[in-house]
């Protein structure tokens, strides 16, 4: 109903994630018209129209996949839209190797944890918190803390992300989000702290 930034600005949402439908196939062009409207701005569409009139029909025609012959620009935007896709998917493939969902996990986790200290879920230094910061270092109180993170992923229904504290621990240990003890032969990972109040 209109675009993003304004979207964004009114909701107080500074940071967003894409998921596409399944099934989508070609339906997002039957609205590509009113959706260019809101996002191309008359101020844009003038500026392009300033290089040529043709410019803004091979455009329109090009968003709304209906190129007419004499169109030079909609190859050029399939290509690199094809293009686009191949590199983002090759990055993703390196960035999350072993996680064949597609999904950038570690920005889902990273979210989750910031937003719980945002609504004041997750406190810092203080009695009761899941947060300590001693000497440089930041100690997630476990298993509360990957309590509260699985509670978000199963409320939400994220896809893709582990749904208990241990598996959630073992993805941020994996994903170098984290750090365990390693060094104890009991199979004990946590480190124990006593912080000063």
């Amino acid at each position: 109903m209109e675009d993003l930034y304004s979207w964004a600005s009114r909701h107080g949402v500074d940071r967003y994630f894409l998921h596409w439908r399944e099934n989508r196939a070609k339906k997002h062009t039957a609205i590509s018209s009113l959706i260019a409207e809101r996002i191309i701005s008359p101020k844009g569409l003038a500026w392009i129209a300033e290089g040529d009139t043709e410019l803004v029909l091979w455009m329109m025609e090009t968003i709304n996949g209906h190129p007419s012959a004499e169109n030079l620009i909609h190859d050029l935007v399939i290509r690199s839209d094809q293009v686009s896709v191949e590199r983002d998917l090759r990055n993703l493939g390196v960035a999350f190797t072993g996680y064949e969902i597609g999904l950038p996990v570690e920005r889902f986790l990273v979210d989750i944890m910031r937003r719980l200290v945002r609504d004041g879920t997750w406190g810092i230094n203080e009695p009761g918190s899941r947060l300590w910061l001693i000497d440089g270092h930041l100690y997630l109180i476990w298993p509360a803390a990957g309590e509260e993170m699985a509670a978000i992923i199963n409320q939400e229904k994220i896809p893709g992300l582990p749904r208990t504290p241990n598996s959630i621990l073992d993805m941020l240990v994996d994903r170098k989000l984290a750090n365990v003890r390693e060094d104890r032969t009991d199979g004990n990972r946590y480190w124990v702290i006593a912080p000063m109040c």
